[in-house]
This record gives structure tokens, C-alpha cells and sequence, in this order.
């Protein structure tokens, strides 16, 4: 999960810019961030949904406020729906580094007969077992379903295929990486491209985590990527997680 800088209030003519209704931030949230699901990650789109990260039926004098706005998909926002949400038990990518967090694996499973290649989120294995930062993982994953494996004839929530198609298509191009004669701008470039197309920054980051110039790009190609928690030398994660 990629851990995201929405910065401070956009402005308005110098001003501190007001809104009477939260979806008026979107724009400002896409131009800030880009147009990915905060929680899982997945490139969204068509109209991303403005979510809030403490529920406005619960919190409803921040119903409008900036500091309490991200993006998510449909399935993300609908699953989190009004769940008490905290910085104190859960993993958020606008506080915390959410990147060192998680893992994501590859799960084949079976629906009326039918195998299904898929992915989900886990607690990263890094994290100290019982620890305070594996529960308020492990309650992240609960609190948005990053480990949903369902099929159903509506369709609705194929994030578990996207996450699956994300780490092949990751894994293609780090072969290519490795069998190119030249590491030049243009593939560097093209990988990029590729990562932005399909959204999921932390597998991306992950595969290439041990190849500098990657690790810098890839920061950079995605807008609103949290500075503060990847060194600005040599652009590895910067624990601690909370």
C-alpha cells in the first residue's frame, strides 16, 4: 500500500479553498495523488469515489474536511463503508508507511467448480508476530478486504484479478529489465508507464527495490507518493512504519 502526501488545503485566489460537499475535492485529490484506490492500490478508472478516512456518519464535523479525504474503488470504499477507522488501530497510507507493511501473494482458488488465479495483501512477514504493527495490519486488511477472493455474476469486486494481472505484468518487465543490453531512460521510462497504466505502486516498487534508478522513478511517476518515507538519497522505505 502506498503511502500518499495529499498536502496541504489546495487553494482558491490565494485562499484556502471551501467546499459545501466532499465530492467537490476529487479533482484536487486526483491532481494531488492520481487517480488510484488509496487502500488497495488498483488504478481507478472511471470516478474515483472521494472517501472518507474517518467515517463522516461518525465524525461529521470533518464531513467536508480536507485532511480526512483520500480515493477509493468501488469494492475499497463500499467494504470500509462506516467503520470506525483510527491512526491508533489502523494502518493508514495518509500517517503511516503503509509500504512496509503489506506483501502480496499469488492464491489460486475454486468457485462452483471454476480455479481462479488470483491475489491478496498479507501482513508483511518483516513484522514481529503479536506485534502492535502486524494487529493494526492484519485489522487494515480486514477493514477494506484486501484478502477477498470472491466470484459472483456481478462482478463487482475484481480486485483480487487486477492485484494477480499487476504482479505478472511486474514480473514481464523485470525480465526485460534483466535481459535489455541497455538500462536507458526509455525503458526506464516505459516501465513507468506501465506501473502508472495499472496502478499497485508497491508491487512495482517491490520487484524493483533493488535496482536504484527504478526505485527513484517510480516514486516519482506516482504523484503524491509520501517523500517522507522513502529517503530523498538513496529512495529506500524509511522505517518505522507508525
Amino acid at each position: 500500500m502506498r503511502p500518499i502526501d495529499r498536502g496541504t488545503i489546495p487553494k482558491e485566489k490565494g485562499i484556502d479553498k471551501t467546499v459545501s460537499n466532499y465530492t467537490h475535492w476529487r479533482k484536487d485529490l486526483i491532481d494531488r495523488i492520481g487517480s488510484y484506490c488509496s487502500y488497495c492500490n488498483m488504478k481507478i478508472t472511471f470516478s474515483p469515489q472521494v472517501e472518507h478516512v474517518s467515517p463522516k456518519s461518525l465524525d461529521p464535523t470533518r464531513k467536508v474536511d480536507w485532511t480526512n479525504m483520500l480515493l477509493a474503488c468501488g469494492p475499497c470504499n463500499l467494504t470500509k463503508s462506516d467503520k470506525p477507522t483510527s491512526h491508533t488501530t489502523h494502518l493508514l497510507p495518509d500517517m503511516h508507511n503503509t509500504h512496509l507493511a503489506f506483501a502480496y501473494i499469488e492464491k489460486v482458488f475454486r468457485r462452483k467448480g471454476e480455479t481462479y488465479d488470483g491475489a491478496i495483501a498479507i501482513p508483511s512477514t518483516s513484522l514481529v508476530k503479536g506485534s502492535v504493527e502486524e494487529t493494526m495490519a492484519k485489522a487494515t486488511i480486514e477493514l477494506v478486504g484486501l484478502d477477498i477472493l470472491k466470484v459472483n455474476n456481478r462482478a463487482t469486486d475484481y480486485r483480487w484479478k487486477e492485484r494477480y494481472e499487476a504482479i505478472i505484468h511486474v514480473r514481464s518487465a523485470r525480465q526485460c529489465w534483466g535481459e535489455a543490453p541497455k538500462k536507458d531512460n526509455m525503458l526506464i521510462d516505459n516501465i513507468c508507464f506501465q506501473a502508472q497504466s495499472r496502478g499497485f505502486f508497491s508491487i512495482w516498487y517491490r520487484a524493483f527495490e533493488d535496482v536504484p534508478e527504478m526505485r527513484e522513478a517510480l516514486i516519482k511517476a506516482f504523484n503524491g507518493t509520501s517523500q517522507r518515507h522513502f529517503s530523498q538519497v538513496d529512495y529506500l522505505p524509511v522505517p518505522p512504519i507508525v
